[in-house]
């Protein structure tokens, strides 16, 4: 991360339609609290000094002109350090806005910079609040701090005479946190800068981020209802990010107190919805960083959303769960999906497969921005997931109408017998399918490590079932299960593989169900979801646990559960 002292283990990488409407996100029957804040914290006021400085390219007539300095929030004057990159031809640019991952900085993004000023739009990238050079302390993406300083920042950007913004055309996107950000600007699509500019967001592209915060971060297996039951916390991912967004550990003096004790409380207690600390994150989580419960009154704001199907950090449902909501509100809602093999671990990000998207990215700012091209397919792409070896070939790109249209139908298998699995607290098995010990990846970059999985009898129950024929697995397989546990909670985790006639053993997909204060309960648990080709020799080899820590904390009290009665439905797809 040029620019900073420190390193991030994993960061995160529209002229159309506008028909007024009220917009729910998620029929607002959820009261929330009031939201945990800190702002006015070491502002950098006194320290540096606002505006940008402008160095004159010296290369070629296509080069942009560069301006960089700090930029004072309107909100409490914290001082955030930008670039702006200005193309050299033409009069008024629309305004694309890149936003950075978890612990990142302005420099994430820099890579993209001569592609869209290429492309005729002036590109604006800041560092935002607590991390790298800018000052203050993060609130991780919240409505009322980080939305503001975005529309600030925007404002202050298109005031500029020196940076030629068209004011009425801006978009924004980024990557993982930078996805939460590209969000916050659908939340208010049209504000005034402080000259009195009318400025106009006319489209958002979050890239592999969530939109359900409490329930990306401590899954229940419930994608309409992820606050309750409090599902197993995300151990490893947590705990990763919070280490590698920290400035100067062990102070992190850019995260504020209530983070730290966000963070420390979720470490050591049991899951639940009741304790004050647990209703005030969770109110903070979902009720003010979390766009599938804002209240939008907005325009039919055009969204391009891309998702991992390998990301078990922000999976699929995080961006399902969006599209629905808006097809729920407008059948003919202007969204497009993608998703493949990119993202947080264990996605493999291969640079073909993300250039694909990026280009995507392209050519939808293209058509929402300036009219430009041929207007982008509302529809959903799906890319296969090959091998490590194997290239992505934009060939393996599926195309549907839906999510649920990439299958055309079913393949069910069912297993007899019971088998028993036991839960011991101290007992790690799981671990090296933890997505962290598999990757120091960051934003996007590529991963090719294989790992084999862990396995410790008694912990896991296993069921097999040979594939028989070249089949595609296309969308979300779902294991139904009967349990009878001694444990007031359970966590039940799921992982599908495929054994190779070599012996290879290769994650197809994982999913997560919580079970809470029921003696015995058939349960369906949805995974993940791959676009995964199988072959005629293979193996389908089903584990069930209820530990795979640290990825996903199990419950912390012993408990012996009899599994029987299991079946599996995979989701198919026969042709292109």
């Amino acid at each position: 991360m040029a620019g900073c002292a420190r390193a991030a283990p994993m960061r995160g990488p529209a002229i159309a339609i506008r028909e007024i409407m009220l917009v729910a996100l998620f029929f607002a029957a959820t009261a929330f609290g009031p939201d945990t804040t800190s702002t006015g914290i070491n502002t950098g006021q006194g320290i540096v000094s606002p505006g940008l400085r402008c160095v004159p390219p010296a290369g070629p007539s296509n080069e942009p002109l560069t301006c960089s300095g700090y930029l004072a929030s309107a909100l409490d004057g914290t001082m955030l350090d930008a670039t702006v990159w200005v193309p050299r031809t033409g009069s008024a640019h629309p305004l694309v806005v890149g936003i950075h991952g978890w612990g990142g900085s302005k420099n994430s993004n820099a890579k993209y910079a001569r592609q869209l000023t290429d492309a005729g739009f002036t590109f604006l990238s800041y560092s935002t609040r607590g991390f790298c050079n800018s000052f203050g302390q993060t609130n991780l993406a919240d409505v009322n701090v980080e939305a503001a300083d975005l529309r600030s920042l925007i404002g202050q950007v298109a005031d500029e005479p020196r940076l030629h913004v068209d004011p009425s055309s801006v978009g924004v996107f980024g990557a993982s946190y930078g996805g939460a950000h590209a969000f916050l600007g659908a939340i208010r699509t049209t504000f005034t800068s402080p000259r009195g500019r009318t400025i106009t967001i006319r489209t958002v592209v979050p890239l592999a981020t969530w939109s359900e915060l409490t329930g990306a971060l401590r899954p229940n297996g419930r994608r309409e209802q992820p606050i309750e039951p409090a599902g197993g916390f995300k151990f490893s991912f947590t705990e990763g990010l919070y280490i590698g967004g920290c400035n100067d550990p062990p102070v992190c003096s850019n995260y504020p107190d209530y983070l730290k004790a966000w963070n420390a409380w979720l470490i050591a207690s049991e899951p639940n919805n009741i304790t004050p600390i647990d209703r005030q994150i969770v109110d903070g989580l979902s009720g003010y960083r979390s766009i599938y419960w804002q209240n939008v009154g907005a325009d039919r704001l055009p969204i391009f959303l891309a998702q991992g199907w390998t990301d078990d950090l922000f999976p699929a449902d995080e961006a399902l769960r969006m599209v629905e909501a808006l097809k729920s509100i407008d059948p003919n809602y202007p969204v497009a999906l993608y998703l493949g093999d990119i993202g947080h671990p264990r996605a493999r990000n291969k640079p073909e497969e993300v250039d694909f998207v990026i280009n995507r990215l392209l050519d939808w700012l293209r058509w929402y921005l300036k009219g430009e091209g041929a207007q982008p397919p509302l529809d959903v792409r799906a890319a296969i997931t090959r091998s490590k070896t194997s290239p992505f070939s934009p060939d393996d790109v599926i195309s549907a109408a839906t999510f649920d249209a990439l299958a055309t139908s079913t393949i069910n298998d069912s297993f007899s017998g019971t088998q028993t699995i036991t839960f011991e607290p101290a007992n790690t098995s799981g671990v090296i399918w933890d997505p962290l010990v598999m990757t120091g990846s960051e934003e996007l970059s590529y991963f090719p490590s294989d790992i084999p999985s862990d396995y410790v009898p008694g912990d896991v129950a296993v069921y097999e079932v040979p594939v028989g024929q070249n089949v595609l697995i296309a969308g979300k397989p779902r294991v139904t299960l009967s349990i009878s546990s001694t444990g007031v909670r359970e966590q039940i985790n799921v992982r599908l593989f495929a054994l190779k006639a070599d012996g290879s053993k290769s994650l197809i997909t994982r999913g997560t169900y919580t079970l809470e204060n029921a003696d015995s309960a058939t349960v369906t648990v949805s995974t993940y979801g791959n676009l995964w080709p199988l072959e005629s020799t293979d193996i389908l080899h089903l584990e069930i646990t209820n530990v795979d820590s640290p990825y996903i904390a199990p419950s912390k009290i012993p408990s012996v559960s009899a599994i029987s009665g299991v079946s599996m439905t995979l989701p198919i797809r026969q042709g292109r």
